[in-house]
């Protein structure tokens, strides 16, 4: 298991280690998203679906919900993460991290520029990955199941709206 959690968070962790969380979102019930102190009023942050982005760009999101999947866009782009799924994206797009369904079942996805980890159907794989990132990412989304409805962005703030080519 800490080969596998290594090979997830690698890619990632170390793109945004020493920078600065610059926004955190929690998802509420009535499908906005809200900045820590209004979650807290709110009672937002029980719900444990929440989303930051870091000054270099990184975005991170984590549905810690262990009854509802969270529908969301990152980057332009629809994303559905199951309960305990998340999605990291480094700012200059070179690296993710992702857990949840492809085709209905879990998988988990830990790549880089030059590395391809993945679980599915309780087969791990580890290879040198030659397609760029964007093409695994559309890979992982294409297959997503697509229940449920994305939280607004109209409470959203606009660092959300950043493209991102996939």
């Amino acid at each position: 298991k800490h080969i596998r959690c290594d090979m997830m968070v690698r890619p990632i962790s170390s793109r945004y280690a020493a920078a600065e969380a610059v926004s955190i979102r929690y998802a509420g019930r009535d499908g906005s998203w809200y900045g820590t102190s209004a979650a807290i009023r709110n009672g937002a942050y029980r719900r444990s679906q929440v989303r930051v982005k870091y000054s270099e760009g990184t975005e991170v999101a984590v549905n810690g919900n262990h009854r509802e999947n969270l529908v969301l866009k990152i980057r332009g782009v629809d994303v559905v993460l199951p309960p305990n799924g998340w999605l990291a994206v480094t700012g200059d797009g070179q690296a993710l991290s992702f857990s949840g369904l492809m085709h209905g079942k879990r998988a988990e996805y830990g790549v880089s520029s030059d590395n391809l980890y993945s679980e599915r159907d309780g087969k791990c794989s580890f290879t040198r990955e030659t397609r760029p990132v964007a093409d695994v990412m559309k890979e992982i989304l294409a297959a997503q199941t697509k229940p449920g409805r994305r939280i607004s962005e109209e409470n959203e703030d606009p660092a959300y709206d950043t493209a991102f080519a996939v």
